[in-house]
């Protein structure tokens, strides 16, 4: 309903709004210290509060395997090789014309597998690192390593970096007596743990700082991690 989102397609992007005390309590404090209230925390718009944006549907993480191969699996043209790793990108007169892929634990050669197009999806750090063992890359770092360089591109690599987190165990005050585990409203909808989120500015005035988020269970009790 707003000019760059999409109201169609496969991938579903979902926000509780239906607010557990504790993220109301949350949403409350943020706005009586001044900060603004947003529906689309990734509009790109001033900094506040608002309802995290969860790719869900119905409770259920919407990844691009679900949203898109999925429904492709009984399509003739599509083949999906299991347990198998992308060692490089092929290139051949600088053009890339297929990948080498190795089965892990099998003494066979890599296998070149010949494609028209290749599309590489193999995440923030995969996808830079498969570059850079191809030969795509920074050319002195490429030369250091004994990669033959195909295509000398700086950025390759560069510029990117997982941010820090740190959690901060609390105890609600008495006025907000729910339960914290209470992950179903009255309609026994799935309600998230973590619904909204605080983006603070830069001492500049421009992008974001740092993001508060205030969980109902620790993060990694709810995800099931350590």
């Amino acid at each position: 309903d707003q000019q760059g989102r999409g109201t169609t397609g496969p991938l579903t992007i979902e926000r509780d709004l239906d607010l557990h005390p504790i993220s109301a309590a949350f949403r409350d404090a943020a706005t009586n210290l001044g900060y603004m209230t947003h529906h689309d925390l990734n509009d790109g718009g001033p900094v506040g509060i608002g309802p995290i944006p969860f790719n869900s549907k119905q409770g259920i993480r919407v990844d691009p395997s679900i949203a898109y191969l999925w429904p492709a699996l009984p399509r003739p043209n599509l083949t999906i090789f299991n347990s198998v790793r992308v060692v490089r990108v092929a290139i051949r007169d600088g053009r890339a014309v297929g990948v080498l892929v190795r089965n892990p634990g099998s003494p066979a050669p890599d296998v070149l597998i010949e494609a028209d197009d290749v599309v590489l999806c193999a995440g923030t750090i995969g996808s830079p690192s498969l570059l850079l063992s191809s030969g795509i890359g920074p050319s002195g770092d490429l030369r250091r390593r004994g990669i033959d360089i195909h295509a000398d591109l700086r950025a390759v690599g560069s510029h990117f970096w997982n941010h820090p987190t740190v959690d901060i165990p609390y105890l609600p005050s008495p006025a907000v007596t729910a339960p914290l585990n209470a992950d179903y409203d009255a309609s026994d909808r799935a309600r998230s743990f973590m619904q909204m989120a605080l983006h603070t500015a830069k001492s500049d005035g421009h992008g974001c700082d740092a993001e508060f988020m205030a969980t109902r269970v620790p993060y990694g009790v709810a995800t099931g991690l350590d």
